[in-house]
């Protein structure tokens, strides 16, 4: 492990010291936390996962309530596999702790989340993204497997 370098039980001790009410769970070369973010006052509470394997950049993901996408079945910034782009490459580094970067940073994308449903505007980049072509550019088809959660959400 190059030196700086937070080590998974580290990171499972920063975590559960601001989020005491969260699972962690530690592998020999993985970490896995689920606990429950709410972004402002008057935002939804939201359970969110983060893996974080050792030497790759965490996962974060929205279990509930499921995110719900615009008409066209898109949602700004989220990955191929569901998961939240939540910053540029290279912004974060296995020198970070997760309870400091991490989770903040889905805390702040939960917030323009929950303005986008709003406005359809996403307000999480550069001002001068607000064009209606470049937020089609931030939007991403919502994978399959999320497809299906939020149908039977909707069930309940």
């Amino acid at each position: 492990m190059s030196s700086g370098h937070l080590t998974l039980s580290q990171q499972a001790l920063g975590l559960r010291s601001v989020f005491p009410d969260g699972l962690v769970r530690l592998g020999p070369n993985s970490l896995y936390w689920r606990g429950r973010l709410k972004p402002s006052a008057l935002a939804r509470e939201y359970t969110v996962e983060v893996s974080l394997k050792a030497g790759k950049n965490p996962v974060v993901t929205v279990e509930y309530p499921s995110l719900q996408p615009n008409a066209e079945g898109l949602l700004p910034h989220i990955w191929d596999d569901g998961s939240l782009c939540l910053n540029k490459a290279g912004q974060w580094s296995p020198n970070m702790l997760l309870v400091d970067t991490t989770l903040p940073w889905a805390s702040e994308w939960l917030l323009h989340y929950e303005v986008w449903k709003g406005t359809g505007i996403w307000f999480g980049d550069d001002p001068s993204l607000e064009t209606s072509e470049d937020q089609t550019q931030l939007l991403h088809p919502v994978p399959s497997h999320m497809q299906g959660k939020q149908a039977l959400e909707q069930l309940q």
